[in-house]
């Protein structure tokens, strides 16, 4: 029988003493099959364009699933690099923003960066868009907008990077240098309507 509606198996198990009869019968019903074939295809070794801290696929699916990502979810990576989970996120159906406080590796150099392996897996339409911006003081500023946020936040072990923010240790707050504000808040709103 071929399409049918429900798929079952029978299995047997027999006893160590090779006797000709069964121990035990179980039948069982095909519930679903594994994704092994998606670790594949999202495979760092296939992606074009990734550095020394893209994410590994597999880890990256597996937290885009526990982060309930799917569609008319909106998830955000702060600590983007190369769209690892974005790309997960995508791959379940969410959209996604990221942002990384190095513009050069949202940028990416030589017409590969995070658009170009968004145009590999043909998901770019799961992709808003990146900026650049220090986590430590961030210019999203909304209530809980975001139904996800997955990231791998940097150890500063792989890549040296500088960190930004305030050199006398206040925390909070906007900052202001001459009595003009640092930087500017994105007001980001955004609903299904908007996108579709």
């Amino acid at each position: 029988m071929k399409g049918a509606d429900h798929e079952f198996v029978v299995h047997e198990h027999f006893d160590t003493s090779r006797s000709e009869e069964p121990s035990s019968v179980y039948l069982g019903r095909l519930v679903g099959i594994g994704g092994r074939s998606v670790v594949d295809r999202f495979s760092l070794k296939k992606r074009r364009y990734i550095n020394t801290t893209s994410m590994d696929a597999e880890l990256a699916l597996i937290t885009a699933n526990l982060a309930l990502a799917a569609p008319g979810k909106l998830c955000c990576d702060p600590f983007v690099g190369t769209a690892s989970f974005p790309i997960a996120c995508a791959h379940f159906g969410a959209l996604s923003i990221g942002s990384d406080m190095d513009g050069r590796t949202i940028r990416g150099k030589g017409g590969r960066n995070i658009v170009t392996n968004f145009d590999q897996y043909d998901l770019q339409s799961y992709w808003l868009d990146g900026f650049t911006a220090d986590m430590t003081n961030s210019p999203l500023r909304m209530d809980r907008f975001l139904d996800a946020v997955l990231c791998d936040p940097p150890y500063g072990i792989r890549e040296g990077l500088k960190v930004l923010g305030r050199k006398d240790g206040v925390v909070g707050g906007p900052i202001y240098i001459d009595g003009v504000l640092a930087h500017t808040y994105i007001i980001f709103s955004l609903t299904l309507q908007d996108i579709y």
